[in-house]
C-alpha cells in the first residue's frame, strides 16, 4: 500500500520519500491566543545533546483526513545495544484501527546506530512487517573509505556528512533553529541520496500534553535541479514544529499531501 507507507514517512522525514509535502503549518495547532509571538528575529537556546536524553521515549497519535487514529508513531534514544560507544536511535511505526483493519497491518521498525557528537550513523538498520510482506536491510557507513556498504556485498559513495533518516531527524534538534538560519543537509534513503533543506519560520505558544510551550516552526523541504536551476521543493510543506529550548522536543509534525491531511502529535515523553 504505496499510500500507508507514504504517509508513516511524512511523520518521520516526509520530505526524503515524497519531496514537498504540504502540510497546514498553523491550522489546528491548539495556538494559545492570549500568548501568540508575533513573527520576528529569535535567538535560539543551545543545541540539544542527545546523551543527556539517553532513554528518552517520544509517542505520537497519527490522523490521516477523517481517522483521527490512523497510526502511532514512537521515537527512542537509548545506548548502543553492540558499542557503548554509539547511541541507538530508534523508529517505529505501525497503523492501528479501521486503518490497520481497512487497508493494510504495517509494523516497521528503523534502527540508526550513530556517534554521540556528530550523530553520524554507523548502522542503519530497516525491518518492515506490511501484511504478508516482511523485509530486513542493513547499511553500513566506511567513514575510513568514504562508502556505505550494502546487503549483498554492494556499496555506495557518500558525502561526509550524509546521514540516514533517522540520525538526520534527530539531527534538526541539534541545530541553531534561531531565526534567519537555513541549512542543507545531506541524507540517503533506499539508496538514494537527497539534499534536506532546513528552515526556522515563526515561533508561536502552542497547547501540547507537555502544556503550553513555545514552539519553532521548522520548514522541511528537498533541493531539485530542474532545467539546469536549483530550486527548494515545498510543494506540501512540510513542518515539524519544535520546543524553544535546549531539549528541542518535535510536538508537532503536519503536512498535506494530496491524498489528505495528515498531522502527528506527542502524546507523551518518558525520559
Amino acid at each position: 500500500m504505496k499510500q500507508m507507507r507514504l504517509i508513516l514517512w511524512v511523520l518521520l522525514m516526509s520530505s526524503v520519500v515524497a519531496p514537498g509535502m504540504r502540510s497546514q503549518a498553523s491550522a489546528g495547532l491548539g495556538q494559545h491566543p492570549a500568548a501568540h509571538v508575533a513573527p520576528s528575529s529569535w535567538v535560539s537556546p543551545p543545541p540539544l545533546q542527545l546523551t543527556t536524553v539517553i532513554g528518552e521515549r517520544l509517542e505520537y497519535l497519527v490522523s490521516w483526513s477523517d481517522y483521527l487514529v490512523a497510526a502511532q508513531l514512537e521515537l527512542t534514544v537509548t545506548k548502543g545495544a553492540a558499542s557503548p560507544e554509539s547511541l541507538q536511535l530508534q523508529a517505529t511505526v505501525q497503523t492501528v484501527g479501521l486503518v490497520r483493519s481497512l487497508f493494510i497491518a504495517i509494523d516497521d521498525r528503523f534502527v540508526s546506530y550513530v556517534q554521540p557528537q556528530s550523530l553520524l550513523p554507523l548502522r542503519f538498520e530497516t525491518y518492515l512487517r506490511e501484511g504478508r510482506r516482511h523485509h530486513q536491510a542493513v547499511m553500513i557507513f566506511d567513514w575510513k573509505a568514504g562508502r556505505i556498504r550494502l546487503d549483498g556485498g554492494e556499496s555506495l559513495p557518500m558525502h561526509s556528512d550524509t546521514r540516514d533518516v533517522v540520525a538526520l531527524f534527530y539531527y534538526i534538534r541539534r541545530l541553531d533553529l534561531s531565526s534567519g538560519k537555513q541549512y542543507r543537509l545531506t541524507g540517503i534513503y533506499k539508496r538514494e541520496p537527497f539534499t534536506l533543506v532546513v528552515r526556522p519560520e515563526q515561533k508561536r505558544i502552542i497547547d501540547t500534553p507537555l502544556g503550553a510551550v513555545e514552539a519553532i516552526e521548522v520548514a522541511l523541504g528537498t533541493e531539485r535541479v530542474d532545467g539546469g536551476r536549483t530550486r527548494i521543493d515545498d510543494e506540501h510543506r512540510v513542518r515539524v514544529w519544535v520546543t524553544n529550548d535546549e531539549r528541542r522536543i518535535p510536538v508537532l509534525i503536519t503536512a498535506r499531501p494530496a491524498f489528505g491531511q495528515i498531522r502527528a502529535q506527542l502524546r507523551r515523553r518518558q525520559v
